[in-house]
């Protein structure tokens, strides 16, 4: 493969070559196309796919085909526009010609060129300009590593709300595997909106009461859909315990809940049963 994207086109040699000339547009068409594909083939000049020979059917696939492909085809083999060697490869023989003539040119200018020309033919570069030019890309490049340093340093800086949240996350309250799971899924409903300050002042608010309050503080906020957990109504409210009825958790309340439409289907299933009885007794 070629390390250029591009190859030299000579377009008063493409426009005279009697052979082209000789082919439809169509089939011009598709030798420019079949050009790039060897220009861009792994094995240069050659028409391959994975260091192995492409066959017709595989060129036509390719292409995406029209009905008269093959008539198009066969016009570049007459002519000895398209070339296929004995091993069976098709080949544009301008790219090998061509990429002999500069691997023949490389060769030259690693020796100094041609040895019969004068030291004068080539002047010597401009001795003011060249250090000025190094100088300004050791600038950038300096430049370009700086802005990345900057970058890399603003992606590891952690916020200080940031390292506070993480303490917090560390204390021994959410050891506790229920109350984690119970905050991570309440900070969880709240959204991007739930701020890390947010989340760091309701987390230092929880760490004030015991693990029992701060687990039913969560629970009632999932239940209720609160935007805050309050602790401290909590605490409030077991100074009346005797006289109000024991409160639920979440949990809990879903499973009352359940129960209870369990009884009522059941009840409504009853009823009508009951109805159909004392229709039938009426028509009796």
């Amino acid at each position: 493969m070629s390390r250029h994207k591009w190859f030299k086109l000579d377009a008063e040699t493409w426009l005279a070559d009697p052979k082209l000339r000789s082919v439809s547009y169509g089939a011009q068409g598709l030798w420019i196309n079949l050009i790039c594909m060897c220009h861009l083939s792994e094995k240069y000049g050659y028409l391959t796919l994975n260091d192995t020979k492409m066959t017709r059917k595989q060129l036509q696939k390719c292409m995406n085909s029209t009905r008269n492909w093959n008539k198009m085809f066969d016009e570049l083999l007459i002519n000895c526009i398209l070339r296929q060697d004995d091993e069976g490869f098709y080949y544009c023989h301008k790219l090998l010609k061509d990429k002999a003539f500069q691997e023949k040119q490389t060769i030259h200018g690693s020796k100094g060129g041609n040895p019969t020309l004068k030291a004068t033919v080539n002047p010597p570069l401009n001795p003011t300009l060249k250090p000025e030019k190094e100088e300004e890309k050791e600038e950038e490049k300096e430049e370009e590593k700086e802005k990345e340093l900057k970058k890399n340093k603003q992606k590891k800086e952690i916020s200080p709300d940031q390292l506070r949240y993480k303490q917090a996350l560390e204390h021994d309250h959410l050891k506790n595997p229920e109350l984690k799971e119970l905050w991570e899924e309440f900070a969880r409903s709240r959204g991007s909106q739930y701020t890390i300050i947010a989340k760091y002042r309701a987390l230092k608010k929880l760490f004030r009461y015991e693990v029992t309050t701060c687990i039913t503080a969560i629970e009632n906020s999932l239940s209720n859909g609160y935007k805050g957990i309050f602790p401290e109504n909590i605490n409030a409210d077991k100074n009346y315990t005797k006289n109000t009825p024991e409160k639920l958790t979440w949990k809990q309340k879903q499973k009352k809940m359940f129960a209870d439409e369990i009884k009522r289907l059941a009840l409504e299933k009853e009823a009508t049963q009951t109805k159909q009885i004392d229709i039938k007794l009426l028509e009796g």
